[in-house]
């Protein structure tokens, strides 16, 4: 075997560690692509026809798939829109190969996601080069993918580390205090006492809860597919109560913050896994009572179109849309220069994703100097 003709090629053995799917239903053409690169080193696997590509991917787990537009069986387009339901293929090169030479087709493959369009005839340098370019794209994007996944790790120990002494400081001083006047602390004082540790447990038990969805995201137990799959009905009514005492035990002054509901239809249901749907929504409801000052927050909830619509609205400081980004992105926080927070940053973040993965979505608009309100859009079923 020899090396690829191209510029930065791989070598004959980087080159056998990646594994290319050749998907065509012309058996004479696949045989030819599949030896041009056989010969430059790369381990082939060949479909002939949509189906059996199918197959093959999410058996083998391909690094590279190249895919005829025209087939007898379903064309180049379905191949790719039902790969794309499996999310350990969505960030996997996908090329097409293909006579049709017009714009329309390439515009249309291209909005379905593939990453490139070989017309033929093409030369072996051409393909050669088309899958290298395309490979060393993917290898930056795992890098970058997991340079991110170290900041996040390290962002994570060191705030974890820092939010979890906070609230243990004061627990410890009330064990000191009680231990050392056991007997003589007057009632009032106790009342007092409990409060703290209150205040304290609440805190770390929210802590602990973000550390463990982070964890289960990061690690892939909780995603989208597991989502789908283990959903179930809930009445939206009996969901949104339990996020609201959930929001009430992670916020900072909720005994101030009124709250007044707007709700129809609160005993229809929706698809769900309830306890990650709670926590997200708990999340944002959290958000929502710190920065509402002492004004009441209002939850509306509503069914329109075949979805479940939630709004939460305060009456806050509201934030320029340079601070929805940020509040958005993992360990972001929002304004704490000029306002005590406690957390690590993670609430609004989490509920994005957790709402995401239940197929919704989530929209922020806010007006500085009025208020923010916060949309949740999730399909019913």
């Amino acid at each position: 075997m020899s090396r690829p003709i191209m510029n930065g090629a791989k070598s004959v053995q980087e080159a056998l560690l990646t594994r290319i799917l050749v998907i065509d239903d012309e058996a004479e053409f696949t045989t030819m692509v599949a030896g041009m690169l056989a010969h430059a080193g790369y381990e082939i696997l060949e479909a002939n026809g949509g189906a059996v590509g199918i197959q093959l991917a999410l058996t083998y787990q391909p690094d590279v798939i190249l895919c005829d537009v025209m087939m007898h069986d379903m064309n180049g387009f379905e191949v790719l829109e039902r790969l794309h339901f499996y999310p350990p293929l969505r960030t996997v090169p996908f090329i097409f190969l293909t006579a049709m030479h017009e714009r329309i087709y390439q515009r249309k493959g291209m909005s379905l996601g593939a990453d490139d369009y070989l017309t033929k005839p093409f030369t072996r340098d051409e393909l050669l080069k088309t899958i290298e370019v395309r490979l060393r794209k993917q290898e930056a994007f795992a890098d970058r993918a997991e340079s991110r996944l170290e900041d996040t790790k390290r962002n994570l120990v060191k705030l974890v580390a820092h939010e979890l002494r906070t609230p243990l400081v004061p627990l410890k001083l009330v064990s000191d205090v009680i231990s050392m006047q056991l007997g003589t602390v007057p009632p009032d004082q106790l009342e007092s006492f409990l409060d703290i540790v209150t205040t304290s447990t609440r805190r770390m038990s929210h802590l602990v809860q973000q550390a463990v969805f982070i964890t289960e995201i990061q690690s892939g137990t909780l995603s989208y597919d597991s989502i789908q799959e283990d959903k179930a009905p809930a009445v939206i009514w009996d969901v949104l109560m339990s996020a609201v005492d959930l929001a009430r035990d992670f916020a900072t002054r909720s005994e101030e913050v009124p709250v007044r509901f707007k709700v129809y239809d609160q005993y229809r249901k929706i698809n769900c896994v309830s306890f990650p749907l709670q926590h997200a929504l708990a999340e944002i409801i959290t958000n929502a009572i710190n920065f509402s000052g002492e004004s009441e927050i209002v939850i509306s909830q509503w069914f329109e179109r075949g979805e479940c619509w939630i709004t939460i609205m305060d009456q806050g400081p509201g934030m320029s849309p340079e601070m929805i980004d940020h509040a958005f992105q993992a360990f972001g926080q929002i304004n704490r220069d000029e306002q005590e927070q406690q957390g690590i940053g993670l609430g609004l973040s989490l509920a994005n994703q957790i709402i995401h993965m239940h197929g919704g979505e989530v929209e922020m608009y806010s007006v500085q100097g009025e208020g923010t309100q916060v949309s949740i859009i999730l399909p019913i079923n």
